[in-house]
């Protein structure tokens, strides 16, 4: 028995989806070997067609549906740039929305006092961000301590 990807057992249901005409789904709209049965039936495997059956069960559908006019006039341009400094790296503590906030603000800070090299603490931020999440926690516990 051959196993598709989730990729490409989506490829092939949209396939099928558009080459059949009202398909007849089980009535908790699962398909049903019926349903299956009807799809197999329905499909006239011309030239076309075994081409675009091949394609789109050795490929991945994201890029057999990449239009490439649009990706040719993509301007990858920006209009706005940031400043940047050296990029902090958060290692794997989960925090990268932390790190990446104050390294959106570092550059202003330096520019702004003149400072030569300058990091923010984000073990304070952490520790602050733990603490509120931890306080929000007994709060709620307080509020809900009649209930079972």
């Amino acid at each position: 028995m051959c196993f598709l990807s989730s990729t490409r057992l989506a490829a092939v249901a949209w396939f099928c989806s558009a080459l059949c005409p009202n398909p007849s789904l089980a009535a908790d709209g699962e398909l049903s070997p019926k349903t299956v049965a009807e799809y197999r039936a329905a499909l006239h495997m011309d030239d076309h067609t075994r081409a675009m059956y091949n394609a789109i069960t050795n490929n991945d559908i994201g890029l057999l549906s990449l239009n490439r006019d649009i990706l040719r006039h993509h301007n990858d341009l920006f209009n706005h740039k940031i400043k940047t400094s050296a990029i902090t790296n958060q290692l794997a503590s989960g925090r990268c929305w932390l790190f990446a906030g104050l390294n959106v603000l570092r550059p202003e800070l330096l520019l702004k006092h003149k400072a030569g090299k300058f990091e923010f603490s984000q073990t304070y931020l952490a520790f602050w961000d733990k603490m509120e999440k931890a306080n929000t926690f007994l709060e709620d516990v307080i509020e809900l301590a009649d209930r079972d």
